[in-house]
C-alpha cells in the first residue's frame, strides 16, 4: 500500500480507540513549551489536550502526530502479542498470529487497542503485515471504522511531485557545481569549502536490503557547520537512518560510567568513509530531546527520543552495520 493509504489506516486505527483512553494518555504527557517533543507532534497534541476533540484530531492532525499516538497507545498491546508468539514473533504464520490475538481477547485485552495495534503493524510494513490486514478484514470484532478524509487532511497525505524536466535541470546544475568545486580544489587546495545541499529528487534505492523512499522536495538536508561540511557529507546513503553505534558516555549524559561507552540507536545526519555524525537516541525523555514518532516502525522496542547533541563516531563501514530503518520525510524535517 502507498504511504497515503498507510496514513489513512492509522487514522482509522486511532478512531477505533476509545476517546477517554486517548485523552487520558494525552493528559499524561508533558506538553509544556519545551524542546522535548517535535513541534509537528507537540502542537496538535497540545490542541487536543485543550480542546478535547478527539474526532477532529483524528481527521486533521499531521500524520506524524497520529502515528505517534497510535504507536504509543498500542505499545503494551504489541508487547503482549510478541510475548505470546515467543520465538515466532519476528515472522509468525497467520494461524499463529490469529491464535495469539484470540487468546489476548479471551484474557480481557482491550479489543480497540488490539485492532489499532494490528493496523499499526500493517502500516509499519512488518513481515506479518498481510496477516494483520486479513484479521482486520475477516474478524468482525476487529473491524476499523470508515472515515471520510477532508480536503485539508488529504492535502497533508499527498506527496509533492516534481516535473521530470525540472529534476533533470537540477541534476545538471548539481553536477556543474561539483565540477566547479573539484576545479577549485586543484587550483586552491587550501581554500575552505562548504558543501551546498542538493535539492534534486533521487530515485528509490536499497541500502543493505532496507528500502529508502523517494524523497519529495520537502525533505530537507541536515545543516552542517563549515567544519562538519569539510569532513562529512549530508547526502550520504546513511543519512536519515537510525543505526546502532557505540556512543561514549562522556558525550551522551548517561548514568553508568563503569565502561567507556554503550551501543545505542542513533540518527545519522552526516557521514564519511570512516566516521558517522549522529544524534543519539534515548529511551528516557529529558530536556533537549525530541520524541521519535516512528520508533515502533523502525523496530525499536520502546518509545524513544532523539537528542540534540552531535557526535562523531568512528566506524568501519566494511563491517556489518545494524540499521533499524529510515526516518520518514515529515519526521526528519521536524527533527532537524
Amino acid at each position: 500500500m502507498s504511504e497515503r493509504d498507510d496514513a489513512v489506516l492509522l487514522r482509522r486505527a486511532l478512531a477505533r480507540i476509545d476517546a477517554t483512553t486517548v485523552l487520558r494518555f494525552v493528559d499524561s504527557l508533558d506538553l509544556r513549551p519545551t524542546d522535548r517533543v517535535a513541534v509537528v507532534i507537540k502542537a496538535p497534541l497540545r490542541n487536543l489536550a485543550r480542546g478535547r476533540d478527539v474526532e477532529s484530531f483524528v481527521m486533521n492532525a499531521p500524520p506524524s502526530a497520529v502515528a505517534f499516538m497510535v504507536e504509543s497507545l498500542t505499545h503494551e498491546t504489541l508487547e503482549d502479542v510478541v510475548k505470546r508468539l515467543g520465538d515466532d514473533s519476528s515472522d509468525p504464520s497467520f494461524d499463529q498470529l490469529s491464535t495469539a490475538i484470540t487468546e489476548m481477547l479471551a484474557d480481557g485485552a482491550d479489543v480497540n487497542l488490539v485492532a489499532a495495534m494490528l493496523a499499526n503493524s500493517a502500516a509499519s510494513h512488518v513481515p506479518a503485515q498481510e496477516h494483520c490486514r486479513k484479521l482486520l478484514d475477516d474478524v468482525e470484532a476487529l473491524e476499523l471504522p470508515d472515515i471520510e478524509i477532508s480536503s485539508s487532511t488529504a492535502y497533508l497525505l499527498q506527496q509533492k511531485r516534481v516535473d521530470p524536466l525540472i529534476r533533470e535541470q537540477r541534476r545538471r546544475r548539481r553536477d556543474e557545481e561539483r565540477s566547479q568545486r573539484q576545479n577549485s580544489k586543484r587550483t586552491t587546495p587550501n581554500q575552505s569549502r562548504v558543501k551546498k545541499p542538493s535539492l534534486a529528487l533521487p530515485t528509490p534505492t536499497t541500502v543493505d536490503g532496507i528500502a529508502t523512499p523517494v524523497l519529495s522536495l520537502d525533505r530537507r538536508v541536515a545543516p552542517l557547520s563549515p567544519a562538519e561540511s569539510q569532513e562529512f557529507s549530508n547526502d550520504h546513503d546513511l543519512c536519515g537512518f537510525v543505526v546502532a553505534v557505540e556512543i561514549p558516555f562522556s558525550a551522551s549524559n548517561v548514568e553508568e560510567l563503569a565502561v567507556s561507552g554503550k551501543t545505542r540507536p542513533a540518527l545519522v545526519i552526516g557521514a564519511s568513509d570512516t566516521t558517522l555524525l549522529v544524534r543519539p537516541v534515548f529511551s528516557k525523555d529529558a530536556f533537549g530531546r525530541f520524541a521519535l514518532g516512528s520508533w515502533n516502525r523502525l523496530g525499536l522496542d520502546h518509545v524513544s527520543y532523539v537528542g540534540l547533541e552531535r557526535i562523531a563516531v568512528p566506524i568501519d563501514l566494511s563491517l556489518p552495520l545494524r540499521k533499524y530503518g529510515r526516518v520518514g520525510d515529515q519526521e526528519w524535517n521536524a527533527l532537524l
